[in-house]
């Protein structure tokens, strides 16, 4: 009928359809936001009347078929069963979808129609192995700062509902390698007469992108890489999006090689996650040989350099913190297609900014110093027009500036590579330019643009991950949520004069509602706030919030 709709994780937007796939089977759900028809207007849709034996023409809304206190509309919001008695608890729901490298607010929706939350106790049976819960701002004892940070839940540790309802309880997805979480839960309401209900609960972690070569054309991680290599320099980069099935010939991912000089890896990131050091002030380089160039750089490899950036649109995402003086640009990643680099002297009045350049569209510039400071950099180009953002907000675009850009011959990060012919020695000579002077912990390139929905995420994801923000993310629920995180009841005075002393600064959030009508509410510091499609209510205190509708 027309109306859009986007693909749900783990589904992705391309796949292989070589002939010798041609009997395979692929499975691709699909979310579209449609009205739901309500014919008596009792907050009840028709579909869930009709499902169990209510009238869709009668505002029964109010109605308690199963006389458990819990009227009709109650019950559809808590996703229960109106023709059964929910005096026993259970959980009936849970938003338990989660980033790699990210920390999520877990929310449980419960249904128990005669306990306050209060008196709803979860006891954490079997510990998740990969990922760990926290309660926010819950420790029981300071730290060597003096607050009170969170607290790590142990198998055997128990909370309430009270602690859920109020986001408190996180889960921290820590093993790249784990892409499948289960953690067992027992919830009691201290009732003898009614059974405690256990259950196994399974979260899926999703990634930035598909590790089959259908996402990123390159995926960079160095904590991934430090996991698997355990050294303390990398002349060798595993590139995680995986082989490229449409290549012509061998099928293989775009593992980058170090030049003539490794390149450091160190615990120096944002939260102190491993990260790659390219040619900081003082690093001893080797002499270079006759022909090759000096410097620290990741060259994809020779062979697959024409195919590494194809032509075309793309999207750029970066981790990256310049430490250069500003003499020279310094390129993050670059190509005969575009590059992303810091700019230099030759960009007068725009010190130590994002300066991203294409071949058929011109240059757009970030609008902001970033000089020794971490940043998550995106870059897009689409339809003609270009965008940069910094830390997922908006920093130039979409309208280019004509520019010449005299871009490299292939694939580089860390550098520009100009690929010549040298008569004398008769033979190709390689130069690298402009060398990038900071750290990277993280770059995916992407040969398209994509749609905003995925963009975002993987902005959200890749904020969480690496700078700590807390994700609340309700984007699939179709039921009105009312969400809201550990400091949001808190007047500013109080927030300022007692969580302040007691536990520190406040987190960042990142709270996305779903279909439904909801009431989202951020805490005290720099937060982002998102709603979908029905109306929404969104509200920030302290800080400097974002609001996106």
């Amino acid at each position: 009928n027309g109306t859009p709709a986007r693909i749900l994780p783990p589904g992705r937007e391309f796949f292989d359809a070589s002939q010798t796939r041609r009997l395979s089977t692929h499975r691709l759900d699909l979310a579209a936001v449609l009205e739901i028809p309500d014919s008596d207007g009792d907050g009840i849709p028709d579909w869930w009347e009709t499902k169990f034996g209510l009238d869709r023409f009668a505002a029964d809304g109010t109605g308690d078929l199963d006389g458990d206190g819990l009227d009709n509309r109650t019950e559809f919001r808590l996703g229960s069963d109106p023709t059964l008695p929910d005096n026993a608890p259970r959980i009936a729901w849970e938003n338990t979808a989660l980033g790699e490298g990210a920390t999520e607010i877990v929310t449980f929706q419960v249904v128990d129609a005669d306990t306050p939350p209060d008196q709803l106790v979860y006891t954490l049976l079997e510990a998740p192995v990969g990922a760990e819960f926290h309660l926010l701002f819950g420790a029981t004892s300071p730290g060597p700062d003096g607050t009170f940070g969170d607290r790590p839940l142990r198998a055997g540790d128990t909370f309430t509902q009270t602690q859920v309802n109020a986001g408190e309880l996180a889960l921290r997805h820590q093993n790249p390698e784990a892409t499948q979480i289960d953690f067992r839960l027992r919830l009691s309401d201290g009732d003898p007469g009614h059974p405690p209900f256990e259950t196994t609960l399974t979260v899926h972690v999703h990634r930035p992108s598909a590790d089959d070569g259908t996402g990123a054309a390159i995926w960079y991680d160095a904590p991934f890489e430090a996991l698997q290599s355990g050294a303390a320099t990398v002349t060798r980069m595993t590139d995680r999006s995986g082989p490229k099935p449409w290549l012509d010939g061998v099928s293989r991912p775009f593992d980058a090689r170090a030049g003539e000089a490794p390149i450091d890896l160190t615990n120096a990131g944002p939260l102190g996650q491993p990260v790659l050091a390219f040619n900081l002030p003082g690093t001893p380089l080797p002499p270079a040989p006759d022909g090759l160039p000096a410097g620290q750089f990741l060259a994809p490899p020779a062979a697959d350099q024409a195919r590494v950036f194809t032509e075309g649109e793309r999207t750029v995402f970066a981790i990256v913190k310049t430490m250069a003086d500003g003499t020279h640009r310094g390129q993050i990643v670059s190509g005969a297609h575009f590059e992303v680099a810091f700019t230099g002297a030759e960009n007068h009045g725009r010190d130590n900014q994002i300066r991203f350049a294409t071949d058929n569209v011109g240059t757009v510039y970030g609008n902001h110093e970033i000089r020794d400071r971490w940043t998550l950099v995106t870059a897009w180009e689409e339809a003609g027009f270009m965008t940069v953002q910094l830390d997922s907000a908006w920093a130039g675009g979409p309208h280019a500036q004509r520019e010449t850009t005299d871009l490299g011959s292939g694939p580089l990060l860390g550098g520009k590579q100009h690929v010549s012919f040298d008569p004398e020695a008769g033979r190709q000579r390689m130069t690298v330019e402009e060398p990038f002077e900071g750290m990277l912990g993280e770059v995916l390139v992407f040969n398209r643009a994509l749609e905003d929905a995925e963009r975002e995420r993987i902005n959200f994801q890749l904020l969480s991950k690496w700078f700590g923000w807390v994700l609340l993310d309700g984007s699939e629920e179709y039921r009105d949520l009312d969400w809201r995180v550990a400091s949001s009841p808190l007047t500013l005075e109080a927030y300022r004069s007692e969580f302040v002393p007691r536990h520190g600064p406040d987190r960042h959030y990142i709270l996305l509602g779903g279909a439904g009508h909801d009431v989202l509410q951020g805490g005290h510091n720099d937060d982002i706030l998102v709603g979908e499609a029905g109306i929404d209510h969104l509200t920030g205190h302290g800080g400097r919030d974002r609001f996106v509708f």
